[in-house]
């Protein structure tokens, strides 16, 4: 049986009338005619094994297993398509595959039509067998639910008779401890003879038993304690107040005349009656606030010859002469020591911490900050022998966070000591600094190790922040930002003084440093010398920092990581090395601007031997010397100051901004001599032509002789500076200036001849 299918496939192209697609889902589907696939029946299909069409002719422009493919589109098939046939060609194709698979369609459903007939035979009457079976199936529900209400209740019953029982057996639980009470009670007002109670009579071998018994009487009256009436409540109380009273005097009596073993079997007494933090209490309101009461006061420190160390000297000849069997017994690493109890803990260092802030506060106080240094340094000397009395770490750290520790630490006003050791050190090191540069006080001799005294103070400044008797190690932090803040307030001072003027220098509204400035001014020799010597105390200190360093984490020890100190003094260290060329500059930039001055002279060599007749020179001008006093003068004065290498170096610098400006005055000279020569030689050309052989013939003329007396000068000028060990080499521009001067003389001589 055939059934036609038609497309419903909105994306079909319009020109086919049936989608190839469809026809082969809604055949799949069973042909119901509800249009293309639900999702259900994709799903169903995915399970299924995949789908074999039938082959078609050959010849066809298409492959049948595009039609299949999860992903098909009727427009990208056409496009896949266009170039390999025309439409009417893939119509043609696509109308004959249509007929092979209807064909194929129709063989499937003869194929299967006898299958499809009988499951439609087999589901009729299916409704009244269905029908028949609920009505009893809704009767054994019935029966059920019935069921399950009966067991319900029988639950509920049953429940309420356990809990009746568990009641009676709790009450009869509570009866039989209410006669162990009262048993016990009985026989401890026996052993006690609480009536007539003798302290006298009760050994320590009763007071054990008894402690024994007292400490089961405990554990029963927990248990029946709603049946205890308010007289044998007052007997248990009289009876423990008995045995603790008792205790306490054997205890006190047995520390008295050092009894370690009953010492210790009174102390497992009270840990065993869970008394531990009452005896520790006991302890320290028996024996060591009395005692302490004579030993912390303020009287006692005016009168103790070596103060607070005597104070916490006597404290601990305290713990070994009364305490040290206590704290023995006590150990909690010792197999046969008596476990719970920590006596320095908590019954000495409370009554000690309270002592020292009420009874002695004037400890600390920080006026005096060397008295104040002596005794923080002493308390925390004192810690550290007190954590000897602690076997393990773990009850250090316990110390450690101990509140009243904590407070004890806080009690130091350490910022305060600070603000005042600040005040001294950088009140003294500013005071320094806060003097002009004419008032700068210098070292006597090259011996001293600074030669300005603002130097020298800085130096101490930043070794009394580290010195013993000043610094403390919890103010790390604190002392080390002032050393940054030293080194840094000394750079400051120096980029101010550089550029202040000195006493005969007038203000100026312009930089005081500049080049320009200085050579209009005469130099200050004094002036240079503080430059000079600012310079040498800025290498010194640079030098010094390493051994600074040294110091520093010296003090740390141990450090967990150095390599931050060394970081930030390595930046204070570059901020001071960054204004030694600032200084090197205005002291070449002043020493180079006085001698330039006598460049001038150069401009009247020509007037020295035009129309004088002189003779030849071979002796150096005056200004050569002249212009060789200022940095002569530098180098034997200030050759041991700042050393004989960076003197040189020095040297090399002025000499060669003078041998610029000197190449330029020559220059100009030499070029102003040429220019006289050729307008007199054109002159006499133009006059007469056989004087003009004469004047060629003539010996040496004028012009000859200052270009002579120009490389005399210049010769001499390079000789000047192998005397002051100048490198003629590191010189900028000398050896222009001599190549200059040579080919002047040279020049001219070939062209006499």
């Amino acid at each position: 049986m055939l059934v036609d299918m038609v497309c419903v496939h909105a994306h079909c192209a319009p020109q086919f009338v049936d989608c190839v697609t469809c026809q082969l889902t809604t055949t799949q589907s069973g042909a119901n005619g509800e249009g293309c696939p639900s999702e259900d029946f994709k799903k169903e299909m995915a399970m299924q094994p995949p789908l074999r069409l039938p082959a078609g002719p050959s010849g066809l422009c298409f492959n049948r297993n595009h039609f299949i493919g999860d992903n098909f589109s009727v427009d990208v098939f056409l496009h896949n398509h266009r170039n390999a046939a025309s439409l009417e060609t893939i119509r043609d194709d696509l109308g004959i595959y249509l007929k092979v698979l209807r064909s194929a369609m129709i063989e499937l459903i003869n194929k299967d039509y006898a299958d499809f007939v009988n499951l439609s035979a087999n589901l009729i009457g299916l409704d009244k067998e269905i029908n028949n079976i609920q009505s009893p199936l809704g009767q054994l529900r019935e029966e059920v639910l019935h069921v399950n209400e009966c067991l319900t209740e029988a639950m509920k019953e049953l429940s309420g008779r356990l809990e009746q029982r568990r009641i009676l057996r709790e009450r009869k639980k509570s009866l039989q401890y209410l006669s162990q009470t009262q048993s016990s009670l009985q026989k401890l007002s026996k052993i006690l003879n609480i009536d007539n109670v003798s302290k006298e009579d009760i050994t320590q071998e009763l007071i054990e038993r008894a402690s024994s018994e007292y400490n089961q009487l405990q554990f029963t009256i927990t248990k029946c304690e709603s049946f205890i009436t308010s007289e044998q409540k007052e007997l248990v109380q009289k009876i423990g107040n008995v045995i603790k009273t008792t205790l306490g005097e054997m205890l006190f009596n047995s520390l008295q005349t050092k009894k370690v073993d009953r010492i210790q079997r009174c102390l497992q007494i009270f840990s065993m009656l869970d008394q531990v933090a009452e005896v520790e209490t006991l302890l320290q309101k028996k024996i060591i606030a009395p005692a302490m009461h004579d030993i912390i006061s303020e009287s006692a420190l005016q009168k103790n010859p070596t103060g607070l160390k005597g104070i916490y000297s006597s404290i601990l000849t305290f713990i070994d002469n009364k305490l040290k069997d206590l704290i023995f017994i006590t150990k909690p690493n010792k197999s046969t020591s008596v476990k719970g109890y920590n006596i320095i803990l908590n019954s000495f260092w409370p009554e000690i911490e309270y002592r020292l802030e009420v009874h002695m506060s004037s400890i600390f106080a920080p006026g005096n900050p060397e008295l104040f240094y002596t005794r923080y340094n002493d308390s925390l000397e004192f810690l550290k022998k007190l954590e000897q009395y602690f076997d393990d770490s773990k009850t250090i750290e316990q110390f450690h966070n101990h509140s009243q520790y904590k407070n004890f630490q806080q009690k130091w006003n350490l910022p305060i000591y600070f603000q005042i050791r600040f005040q001294e050190i950088a009140g003294s090191f500013e005071n320094v600094l806060s003097e002009t540069i004419n008032n700068q006080s210098f070292s006597s001799g090259d011996s001293e190790e600074y030669r300005l005294n603002a130097t020298k103070i800085c130096f101490t400044s930043l070794t009394s922040c580290w010195a013993q008797g000043i610094f403390i190690l919890t103010l790390t932090h604190r002392f080390f930002k002032l050393t940054l803040q030293i080194i840094s307030r000394y750079c400051t001072w120096i980029d101010v003084a550089i550029k202040q003027p000195w006493s005969n220098q007038p203000q100026s509204s312009q930089n005081p440093a500049s080049p320009d400035n200085i050579s209009k001014d005469k130099i200050n020799w004094d002036k240079l010398k503080f430059l000079v010597s600012l310079y040498s105390d800025i290498r010194k200190l640079v030098d010094n920092l390493p051994s600074l360093l040294e110091i520093i984490k010296m003090r740390l020890q141990p450090m967990p990581k150095p390599e931050i100190l060394d970081k930030c003094l390595l930046d204070s260290k570059i901020c001071l090395e960054t204004r030694l060329p600032q200084i090197q500059k205005i002291v070449v930039v002043q020493l180079s601007a006085e001698s330039i001055v006598h460049l001038k002279q150069l401009n009247d060599i020509p007037r020295l031997f035009r129309k004088t007749n002189r003779d030849i020179p071979t002796k150096p001008c005056t200004y050569v010397n002249a212009l060789m006093k200022c940095p002569i003068d530098f180098y034997n004065l200030y050759l041991n100051a700042i050393g004989k290498d960076q003197v040189i170096l020095w040297l090399e610098d002025i000499f060669s901004i003078i041998t610029t400006q000197y190449y330029i005055a020559v220059d100009d000279v030499l070029t102003s001599v040429q220019k006289t020569e050729d307008s007199l030689r054109r002159l006499k050309q133009i006059r007469d032509r056989p004087s003009q052989q004469n004047f060629e013939k003539a010996g040496v003329s004028d012009d000859d002789k200052i270009r002579i007396q120009l490389k005399v000068d210049v010769e001499a000028y390079r000789s000047l500076l192998i005397e002051v060990r100048v490198d003629p080499e590191k010189v900028e521009r000398l050896s222009d200036l001599l190549t200059l001067t040579d080919k002047a003389t040279s020049a001219k001589s070939n062209t006499t001849q």
